[in-house]
């Protein structure tokens, strides 16, 4: 999972070293994509460990427990729909985020976390829409409102395929990183966390 992350941009805040609080916005951190769909991805793991518990997990990182807990009562109240079989989404509905949620959770902290979600699978190539090769409308809001608060941004893509990066290069030095972390299995969470802290190298 580690040899598989790749590091697009790092403006030097990469790794996290005596940083108090990172907030981390993306339903992905809880509705983590491991694996592909179709018989790749269909598979019995015997445990995942999501974004937010890999993040939770390492001594190195403290993470916002109340902007945590808004996106575990969302994702509760909007659970995924896989679909079924050919027909499985390429993304997941993304949480609304207001100008005013980031700008609370910044009081809190400095940085911020942003996680981005594509599925893959079998008869289920990418596409030139939104929500598949490009941002959803909601994912822009979300860059939006954080890089608008937050002046430490590390956009994490937690994809299976490729995505249209003009977009998210047009945001320039607002984020301060920028990690590919596809989709890595069951250890995802713990290997995103020993890069982001530096105990291994991407």
């Amino acid at each position: 999972a580690v040899d598989g992350t790749v590091l697009l941009r790092n403006d030097g805040i990469l790794p996290l070293k005596d940083i108090d609080v990172i907030s981390v916005f993306g339903r992905v951190q809880n509705d983590y994509i491991y694996v592909g769909y179709g018989s790749g991805g269909d598979v019995n793991a015997p445990y995942k460990i999501s974004l937010i518990d890999g993040l939770r997990a390492n001594k190195n990182i403290t993470v916002n427990e109340n902007l945590a807990a808004v996106y575990e009562n969302w994702c509760k109240e909007n659970p995924v729909d896989d679909g079924f079989w050919g027909h499985w989404p390429m993304c997941y509905e993304e949480m609304p985020v207001s100008n005013a949620l980031a700008a609370e959770a910044a009081q809190e902290s400095d940085t911020a976390i942003v996680v981005i979600g594509r599925a893959a699978g079998e008869d289920r190539e990418n596409k030139l829409e939104k929500g598949s090769y490009y941002l959803t409308d909601e994912e822009h809001a979300m860059l939006d409102a954080v890089t608008l608060s937050f002046k430490k941004v590390i956009l994490l893509l937690n994809c299976g395929s490729i995505m249209d990066m003009c977009a998210i290069n047009a945001y320039g030095d607002r984020i301060s990183a920028i990690l590919y972390v596809w989709q890595s299995g069951m250890e995802s969470g713990n290997s995103i966390a020993d890069v982001l802290s530096g105990d291994v190298s991407p």
